[in-house]
């Protein structure tokens, strides 16, 4: 990792130590563990992930008291029953994505899709905004991949969740799940101040970067938005009445996505009805578009302006 040459591996463990205070656990969704209070950041997608960030969290003395999901996800919060069950923590998220796990028929609806949680959720889940974390950690908003997620920043070091995602993921899948994508687009552009006077950024699927990769990344993730809600506005322009259906394929034909199993296109659907409704409710300079029922079809009419 020669652009972070103050990232330390620790000896006999996966564990990278960011600081004093911070380290990860890198996996394929990263966690993070805040010593001085106990904190974990996520617990990966299952018992195993999680299993083996704490066995090497231990090894580092670490204790921890306070599990801190970033959102609703299966790959966030897989691993929250083992590490409650082993370390007896707390688990702690805002309202809304607490919300949405408890209740995974109503998740199920928002992220089609989305893999779940399996079972009932069988340890209690604290409401994020009711625990104090002032001179520990600062709890930023970056709503848009989910409607309440969130990251972290603590030291020099900056947890942006799934905020953005990394050029290999942008090259394998043409629209990243967003629920809002116009949201996530705002927090990006926020997102390039906030990592700027930082030492690390760390998203939660990928490596750590320093600010300038960030930024590029980042950029990247804008550029690839601006680019399909491009497409699409150029899409609906070629005809004034769509039925939802034709329109989506077209969308996914157009775009070269490719379907590997009926999981994968839903949440491409999923995505790009993000995109859809962002046009419905933005003053477009080229197109209106509406989303009715006719005929108990559900339609989509495109006005010229």
């Amino acid at each position: 990792m020669p652009e972070l040459p103050l990232a330390k591996q620790e000896l006999n463990t996966m564990l990278i130590k960011l600081s004093d205070d911070a380290y990860l656990f890198p996996g394929r969704t990263n966690m993070m563990f805040i010593k001085s209070q106990g904190i974990m950041i996520d617990t990966g997608i299952s018992e195993d992930a999680s299993r083996k960030a704490l066995r090497d969290a231990i090894s580092e003395n670490i204790s921890v008291k306070l599990v801190i999901n970033t959102h609703h996800h299966i790959d966030h919060v897989g691993g929250n029953s083992y590490v409650v069950k082993k370390t007896n923590a707390t688990v702690a998220m805002n309202k809304i994505e607490k919300f949405l796990l408890q209740n995974a028929l109503i998740s199920s609806l928002l992220d089609l899709g989305y893999p779940l949680v399996e079972g009932s959720i069988t340890y209690s889940i604290e409401n994020l905004e009711d625990i104090d974390f002032t001179n520990v950690i600062k709890v930023i908003n970056l709503s848009g991949h989910s409607p309440g997620m969130i990251g972290f920043i603590h030291d020099d070091v900056v947890f942006t969740s799934d905020l953005f995602f990394s050029t290999d993921v942008l090259s394998k899948y043409v629209i990243p799940f967003h629920i809002d994508v116009e949201k996530t687009l705002m927090k990006l552009n926020e997102a390039k101040s906030i990592i700027r006077d930082k030492l690390y950024v760390v998203p939660s699927h990928g490596p750590v970067m320093n600010p300038s990769l960030a930024d590029d990344v980042i950029e990247a993730n804008i550029s690839r938005i601006l680019f399909v809600k491009s497409k699409i506005t150029e899409i609906l322009a070629m005809r004034p009445t769509w039925t939802y259906e034709e329109l989506i394929r077209l969308i996914m034909d157009s775009l070269g996505i490719k379907q590997e199993n009926g999981r994968q296109f839903l949440l491409n659907r999923r995505a790009i009805e993000s995109y859809l409704g962002w046009l419905q409710r933005e003053d477009s300079i080229s197109i209106k578009i509406s989303i009715k029922i006719e005929r108990s079809n559900l339609v989509v009419n495109v006005n010229k302006l």
